[in-house]
């Protein structure tokens, strides 16, 4: 985790499970909503370990044991849903397994590795009082970075929730290029912090809403943001 010293971010399909330091594992998925309400993953993960608090293990085997229970329950509660989900679609990004193409170049991973999804939630610092923000993903063509923002269709639509990925890939894109403090763990990987640039990423629109598709294009047009859609296969958990 870049925002955090000597701390790793454990996710499946992108999805954050645990964190790791050196010392000790912590593993949890989610938390009670209102009313004790609770999201299927979060279902799936109190009934693979039996805990609803978080679980503290001292044991990298233990800690593997026990993601691999909830993996399983949680494709056996989920096998059959067609929803999309923004982590799957982060996860296989920076995996290297959706490729994203801007005006026929296919942006490349920032550090290709095995096991580490570098690149993933980059810190950035642009909300009220500082608070920070995370950038789904940091992609490179050559030495130029690329911000990329994903978003996928919920229950809310395409419309407003669209727009929202178009401001915020801005705002990605302008912290990069001006947070000096940064620019140097840009140049170490042989990028140029202050060319960067901005993408919005979505499922493809379905033709039916194809008014907001090209809405959603003109305003990726007049802010210089590049918009890309990919096959919703590539959005959906497996």
């Amino acid at each position: 985790m870049l925002s955090t010293r000597d701390r790793w971010s454990l996710r499946v399909e992108g999805l954050e499970v645990g964190r790791a330091t050196p010392q000790r594992v912590t593993l949890k998925v989610g938390k009670d909503g209102k009313h004790g309400a609770r999201s299927p993953q979060r279902i799936a993960w109190v009934d693979a370990t039996g805990h609803d608090a978080p679980l503290e293990l001292g044991s990298a085997s233990s800690a593997a044991r026990t993601i691999n229970a909830f993996t399983q329950a949680w494709h056996a509660l989920d096998a059959t849903s067609d929803d999309h989900d923004e982590h799957a679609l982060e996860s296989r990004i920076l995996r290297g397994q959706t490729p994203i193409h801007v005006d026929g170049r296919q942006l490349s991973r920032i550090d290709p590795d095995d096991v580490v999804n570098w690149g993933s939630q980059f810190p950035t610092k642009w909300g009220p009082g500082g608070k920070a923000r995370y950038l789904d993903a940091l992609l490179r063509d050559g030495s130029t970075p690329w911000a990329i923002e994903m978003k996928v269709q919920g229950g809310a639509g395409v419309g407003q929730y669209y727009r929202h990925a178009v401001a915020q890939a801005v705002l990605y894109r302008e912290f990069i290029r001006r947070a000096e403090p940064l620019h140097p763990w840009f140049e170490k990987r042989g990028l140029v912090a202050t060319d960067c640039r901005a993408a919005v990423v979505v499922p493809t629109i379905p033709s039916q809403q194809a008014r907001w598709r090209h809405r959603l294009m003109a305003l990726c047009r007049v802010f210089d943001v590049a918009f890309v859609e990919v096959d919703p296969l590539h959005a959906r958990r497996h």
